[in-house]
């Protein structure tokens, strides 16, 4: 711990608590929650568990699996041992994992001036519904956001350090994000990029180390999924899933109900279903691909339409579920539900709106602050490649720190600005 963080550690722990306190009391108030997916992820951890190896056969033969990457249901082994999954024990240890990402924002903000906006940041995430909502959920969200800004604080500790060591252990815990959520595959070369901007001395070798520790950590299981598929697979198998999805423009992208109902009886949702073995669904990529293309074909106007409608959905929220209203804000208002129109309001604007205007100015930080750098980095490439993907909120949280961290850097700006009317932005 850097001394700077040693002054800081009442803070620290202030926040770490608040966090713990609120995620504690939300799941005494509504409990453990499991998705669609939940499932399993339960059973690759119960095979685990019990020898059977990765595979989501509940009998002999066990069919070796490639549908989910590894590293979450190996979480729920060693939490859940032998035995059947306790979902409260997974959601006590992804809120200790969770409240740690709220003590990372104050970590990667120190750079900024005031310290307020930092403790805002802060608070923010700790507070914040969707996260708080995440870490009591049985699905990779809390440990997938924990790892990366594990592994963003290493990169900048073997940055300010100069320690090639630490950047080879940054890219070993980045290679394990990746077997968390193969997604983790973006912020590698996010992450490899802004270093070699950084033209610091032995900016080559620390770029290589951190190249070497993700190739390290990843490789042996990518190995794995090859030899058993028969085809190049890094982590997971069953992904061309979330590209298919969003070119069915036929189909209302925000009716999860009624879209999941629909992919049951579409081809290739049924063609999904049927697959057993894993050499079957690394093939069937190929069908979901042209299917993919061809719907797209059919009618780009609807398409590009259909993903307008869509895309905002990826970082824009008034969390109604996590507080468990269904309903739109605008269908709220329509019942003159007027007290759950403006919390709905509330937290559209403090938890979405306004961290997302303040983290578009903080870009303007982005080239003097190495760690801002790399927020802007990670959100943008998180931005970008969801563009042609299945959107859900819930895959902007692992990016939700970072965007956090530039509108710390945004609020720096707009409040030195406003103390100093003559001072430009």
């Amino acid at each position: 711990m850097t001394p700077s963080a040693r002054r800081e550690l009442p803070l620290l722990l202030a926040v770490f608590v608040l966090a713990l306190m609120i995620r504690f009391a939300f799941l005494a108030i509504a409990g453990p929650h499991s998705a669609p997916d939940s499932s399993e992820y339960e059973t690759l951890g119960h095979n685990i568990a019990a020898g059977n190896g990765f595979t989501l056969s509940t009998a002999a033969p066990f069919i070796p699996s490639v549908r989910r990457p590894p590293l979450y249901p190996a979480f729920l082994a060693l939490v859940g041992g032998r035995g059947p999954v306790d979902p409260y024990a997974v959601a006590s240890v992804q809120i200790f994992l969770d409240s740690a990402v709220a003590v990372a924002i104050l970590l990667l903000t120190t750079a900024i001036p005031m310290k307020s906006v930092r403790i805002a940041a802060a608070v923010i995430y700790a507070m914040h519904p969707a996260a708080v909502a995440a870490s009591s959920t049985l699905l990779t969200e809390t440990l997938f956001t924990f790892l990366l800004a594990g592994a963003t604080l290493l990169v900048l500790a073997a940055r300010n350090r100069d320690r090639p060591a630490l950047s080879i252990l940054a890219g070993v815990v980045m290679g394990v994000s990746v077997l968390c959520r193969p997604l983790g595959v973006i912020y590698i070369g996010s992450a490899a990029l802004v270093l070699l901007a950084w033209r610091r001395p032995r900016v080559i070798a620390h770029t290589a180390a951190f190249l070497i520790g993700c190739a390290l950590t990843i490789l042996p299981w990518t190995y794995r999924c090859t030899v058993v598929t028969g085809r190049v697979v890094i982590a997971q198998a069953a992904g061309i899933c979330n590209w298919y999805l969003p070119t069915r423009w036929d189909w209302d992208q925000n009716d999860q109900t009624a879209l999941w109902r629909q992919f049951k009886n579409d081809p290739y949702g049924q063609r999904l279903d049927a697959a057993r073995t894993s050499a079957e669904i690394v093939d069937l990529n190929d069908f979901g691909r042209d299917q993919a293309i061809r719907n797209v074909r059919a009618n780009p106007r609807a398409y590009l339409m259909s993903r307008i409608r869509t895309y905002p959905h990826l970082f824009i929220s008034t969390f109604g579920g996590s507080m468990g209203i269904d309903q739109t804000l605008g269908e709220v208002i329509a019942q003159r539900r007027f007290g759950a129109a403006a919390l709905l309001a509330g937290f559209l604007i403090v938890f979405s709106l306004l961290p997302l205007a303040l983290a578009a100015l903080g870009l303007a930080r982005t080239f003097s602050n190495p760690a801002i750098s790399l927020c802007a980095a990670f959100v943008l490439a998180t931005l970008f490649f969801h563009i042609p993907m299945w959107i859900e909120y819930r895959y902007w949280l692992p990016v939700l720190p970072y965007e956090l961290g530039l509108a710390a850097a945004g609020a720096d700006v707009v409040l030195r600005r406003w103390q100093s009317p003559k001072r430009p932005f």
